[in-house]
């Protein structure tokens, strides 16, 4: 085993591509930040041996047959975009309410419109309350049977 002594932003350098880089140090704790190709497997060991061992071993030595591992890197790159915006949150409050406001095709009404008119193929009635039919969002649809 090699034996070396880092400062808090030295880095190890291991083959071409693998950094070690000494982050923090507080009393006993040492906190090291990893920077390695997505290919390279880099965790803790006691997650790697304990209650994580089953999902570990099956990713790293059976395949990643659901492609857990292969978008990775484009996941943190996303993650960290994400962080960075939800810093502003003037800017974060005004996207989601956009994203909230623009959900409206992905409701369970749409699905079971196109349920009615794709599957089970009957015809949608408008459904009124009292003497006046609902307009705009307060509409809904009902489904009605044909004969």
């Amino acid at each position: 085993m090699l034996v070396l002594t880092r400062r808090v932003g030295e880095h190890i350098v291991i083959g071409e591509n693998i950094r070690v880089a000494v982050c923090d140090i507080r009393g006993r704790s040492v906190r090291l930040g990893v920077t390695a190709p997505a290919s390279i497997a880099v965790m803790r060991q006691e997650l790697r041996r304990d209650m994580f061992q089953p999902v570990t071993e099956s990713l790293l030595r059976n395949g990643d047959h659901f492609f857990l591992l292969a978008d990775f890197a484009s996941y943190l790159a996303c993650q960290q975009m994400v962080e960075k915006a939800y810093v502003d949150q003037e800017n974060w409050t005004r996207r989601s309410i956009i994203n909230t406001a623009c959900m409206g095709r992905f409701t369970s009404d749409n699905t079971v419109r196109a349920y009615a008119e794709e599957i089970w193929h009957v015809p949608l009635t408008e459904q009124t309350v009292g003497e006046e039919p609902m307009t705009g969002d307060a509409r809904t649809r009902v489904l009605e049977q044909t004969s």
